[in-house]
């Protein structure tokens, strides 16, 4: 069904549901088409059919660019990413207090870096470094804190 047929049919049946007749008159020789609708007649130039689906399919073009290449997203990843930048904001301000507080003991930092890597946030948890931070936070500022505490350590010569 093309483009024109489909604007034929539309107009019919609107024409049906308000109680007039509609008639398609064929193209003519200078290229346009007559719909009539009782007393009312649109004429359409032929050369408007392509334009038009040459504008849906530019349309359509720049949507899928836009989202796939363009950096485009929708309003529900938009917060997700806002949420995880926050979040990160957080751990990222709240790191250096826990080192802080983690450097005031150095007894237990040698014990951090006889822990395995993937019990040190738990260390650094029951340590109390972080008993001042959300609860919401708290793991993953004690797992950037651990990091970050075993790192410099292993940058620092020993002695």
């Amino acid at each position: 069904m093309t483009f024109g047929s489909k604007i034929k049919k539309a107009l019919t049946v609107a024409s049906f549901s308000a109680g007039a007749v509609a008639t398609a008159v064929p193209a003519q020789a200078g290229g346009l088409e007559k719909i009539r609708s009782g007393s009312f007649t649109m004429q359409v130039p032929a050369s408007v059919k392509p334009a038009i689906w040459g504008a849906i399919g530019g349309a359509v073009a720049a949507m899928i660019v836009g989202f796939v290449w363009g950096g485009w997203v929708t309003g529900g990843t938009a917060g997700k990413m806002v949420a995880t930048s926050a979040e990160d904001a957080s751990v990222l301000a709240l790191t250096p207090l826990c080192v802080a507080k983690a450097e005031q003991q150095p007894e237990q930092l040698v014990l951090l870096k006889k822990a395995s890597s993937y019990s040190r946030g738990d260390f650094v948890t029951k340590a109390g470094w972080v008993a001042n931070v959300n609860e919401k936070y708290r793991s993953a500022v004690a797992t950037a804190c651990a990091s970050a505490l075993v790192e410099a350590m292993d940058a620092k010569p020993a002695g």
